[in-house]
């Protein structure tokens, strides 16, 4: 119908670029008006089709760069523009790499193994003693809800995802599909959060983590998009080259 919305990008005008959609969302149900003063930050975490018969045509991008432009104009204190995007294939990529391991050590870093053998001793039963099942049937249950078991799971699933966003590859281009759109457009792997959709669907499908993908200003966005097309570079903020260096992981490929 004439002026009905084809797709809606749902956006929060933030202080910072957010790392939780549950803050997002809570936030968006009061009836606070944000101060224009504080506002730096515009935060995509969802994207959405009116249309039954546009569903799967991608239009995000062009969406995503035109609500770029038009919050240039309306609100030129803004210097970060950011999503906040799911990882919905990481916890199924993480599971399959779980369940084919044969020892403990070929998944975790020696520091994770330490605190993971700390958390089965404290809390397994006698007969679940071995880390690598007490990890496989850990995984699929309701881990989050312990705090111990959070604690001692972060780092090597933090790792793990960034391992996933950064290594893992399809012809070369990232194999996660809402990574391999955003780097496309220009974007940069800017932050990994943790327990950032703590929904049934996020903690499913991703284990609960979310990355921000940032938008930086047009020629950076162009010489970006270019060079992952063209050269599969993967282009990553000075935070996530500190947690690839700390983890020693190599940089992403850039051939296929």
């Amino acid at each position: 119908m004439p002026g009905e919305p084809v797709v809606v990008l749902h956006t929060a005008l933030m202080e910072e670029i957010g790392d939780n959609v549950q803050q997002i969302l809570r936030q968006n149900r009061t009836s606070e008006v944000e101060d224009p003063d504080k506002i730096r930050a515009a935060v995509f975490y969802s994207v959405s089709s009116t249309q039954k018969g546009l569903r799967g045509i991608d239009l995000g991008m062009y969406l995503i760069k035109r609500a770029v432009a038009d919050m240039r104009r309306e609100f030129p204190e803004i210097v970060d523009f950011s999503t906040l995007s799911p990882i919905p294939t990481f916890a199924a990529w993480l599971l399959t790499k779980v369940r084919s391991a044969e020892t403990i050590e070929s998944l975790m870093t020696e520091p994770e193994v330490l605190e993971w053998n700390q958390l089965v001793a404290d809390q397994a039963d006698e007969q679940d003693q071995d880390a690598l099942k007490y990890l496989q049937m850990t995984l699929p249950s309701n881990w989050y809800e312990d705090d111990e078991t959070r604690q001692s799971l972060q780092g090597f699933i933090t790792r793990m995802a960034l391992t996933y966003l950064t290594q893992e590859k399809r012809r070369g281009f990232a194999y996660d599909s809402v990574e391999n759109f955003h780097l496309g457009n220009g974007a940069e792997i800017y932050r990994l959060n943790w327990l950032a959709d703590t929904s049934g669907k996020g903690l499913s499908q991703s284990f609960g983590m979310m990355v921000n993908f940032r938008y930086p200003p047009d020629a950076e966005l162009i010489k970006n998009s270019n060079n992952y097309i063209f050269n599969k570079c993967i282009k990553v903020s000075q935070q996530i080259q500190q947690m690839l260096a700390t983890f020693g992981l190599l940089p992403a490929p850039t051939s296929s």
